[in-house]
């Protein structure tokens, strides 16, 4: 048994051991498989310029031997692995694991992570374990390289699902998220303290975790989630410190949890659905099925994992109506 990140820090010589060994995968929910890389444009433009990092015939970034430019290792400025950026991006191109891609105004010059095929191809069988596959970034993986693979889905949609999941039905609590785009990722990034979405956002989820209209609860029963940087705006008594970012899979420490609330309108970064896209129309998600499965694996989370009633402040009309077609069985 190894944990999600783990599977990140696989090496090429892990690679050989599990294929020597013939294991088999099973993943709970579902692996990260693609992130946009957090690097400096000056960082970047250093590798490229220098002709530290090269394309090959896959499309995969690879560091060249004939580089002049010597990756340091002295100091590490990576909270997951301790390297330094430059041994980082070393690290990914000996996994083959970085790709370059255009950015939204046709640069090229995007780096996005992508889990090793190598790796995945080392096992001899892999097991997904998931809510809802379809509409995921690893589905779309494992079909783009023509993995072969099974999925064992832990729920289907409930006997009872409008008794199983409260939503709150309230269009004054609900008018913050009215418009399409309302409470997305972008749209949040340009919310401060003072903006009346955050002041309504605020007073909302007050109301919601500490009147008994919307369910009786103590602290330890209670879940949210918006964009992590939106979590300063939203903050207040009785429910701060029980936020949990959006896209949290693979948890189990909340699953006793009954009154959430999702502050997010989930859309698919567009760097990551173009670089999709660019493979074929049939590579490229599905992006309500995707806001849709996003959203399922973090309400997930709770106790309605087991089958017992949950109440839900779902405040974007766009997600409301993803989960509501869900429950009515319309979403196959």
């Amino acid at each position: 048994m190894t944990t999600h990140a783990a599977l990140k820090l696989f090496t090429p010589f892990t690679r050989e051991a599990i294929k020597d060994a013939g294991f088999q995968l099973v993943i709970d929910e579902e692996l990260e498989c693609l992130s946009q890389v957090n690097l400096k444009t000056l960082r970047k433009n250093i590798l490229l310029d220098s002709g530290s990092v090269f394309v090959d015939d896959m499309g995969l970034l690879r560091w060249s031997e004939s580089s002049r430019y010597s990756p340091s290792d002295d100091e590490g400025d990576n909270v997951d692995t301790g390297l330094s950026w430059e041994m980082r991006i070393k690290s990914m191109c000996d996994n083959g694991s970085l790709v370059l891609v255009e950015d939204e105004m046709g640069g090229r010059n995007l780096f996005i992570w992508e889990y090793p095929l190598s790796f995945i191809k080392a096992f001899d069988k892999v097991t997904v374990l998931t809510y809802m596959f379809e509409g995921s970034l690893f589905s779309k993986y494992l079909e783009t390289y023509g993995l072969d693979y099974e999925v064992h889905k832990g729920v289907q949609i409930p006997d009872n699902p409008f008794d199983l999941i409260n939503v709150v039905d309230n269009s004054k609590m609900n008018k913050a998220g009215s418009s399409e785009f309302a409470l997305s990722a972008s749209s949040q990034r340009k919310l401060t303290k003072d903006s009346a979405v955050s002041k309504d956002v605020s007073k909302n989820l007050h109301n919601f975790f500490n009147n008994s209209t919307y369910g009786k609860s103590n602290m330890g029963d209670r879940l949210w989630t918006c964009l992590k940087g939106s979590k300063k705006n939203f903050t207040g008594r009785g429910y701060t410190n029980r936020h949990i970012a959006c896209n949290t899979k693979a948890v189990n420490d909340f699953s006793d949890t009954f009154q959430l609330a999702y502050v997010h309108n989930t859309f698919m970064q567009p760097e990551q659905f173009k670089f999709l896209k660019s493979r074929g129309e049939d590579f490229a998600p599905d992006l309500e099925k995707y806001a849709l499965s996003e959203m399922l694996q973090w309400i997930y989370r709770s106790r309605v994992r087991d089958d017992k009633e949950i109440n839900l402040y779902l405040p974007s009309s766009r997600m409301r109506g993803f989960l509501e077609d869900w429950m009515d069985g319309k979403v196959v």
